[in-house]
């Protein structure tokens, strides 16, 4: 990562742990400072920020799909096809879901998500 890029996530983690300070209720915060976290390849980390958010609010679009992006990027498929399945938009779970399966190197299932 270069040095400006550095720049930008070190400001990124600042302001998304001061939001969790000043606002340890708004699940939002949590999903920005995830949002963060993956952006700089801490899947770990990001996992457990998203877990926090969606604990605070079950009910909020995208999380379940950035959750299952970052267990996709574990090597974690059957976990991350359990969360895509509760993903409320339907375009983001069907994109997860055929990625899963494609990088479990299933790709007639991944197929079959678009055409059934």
């Amino acid at each position: 990562m270069g040095s400006k890029e550095q720049v930008r996530f070190q400001n990124r983690l600042r302001f998304g742990k001061k939001g969790i300070l000043l606002d340890p209720v708004n699940q939002n915060n949590y999903y920005g400072l995830a949002y963060a976290y993956y952006y700089n390849k801490q899947y770990k980390k990001a996992e457990t920020l998203i877990r926090e958010s969606l604990d605070l609010d079950p009910n909020q679009e995208c999380s379940y799909f950035l959750l299952a992006t970052l267990l996709q990027m574990q090597g974690r498929y059957d976990a991350a096809l359990v969360y895509t399945e509760k993903e409320l938009i339907e375009g983001f779970m069907l994109h997860s879901k055929a990625m899963i399966y494609h990088l479990n190197g299933n790709q007639k299932e991944a197929d079959k998500v678009f055409t059934g």
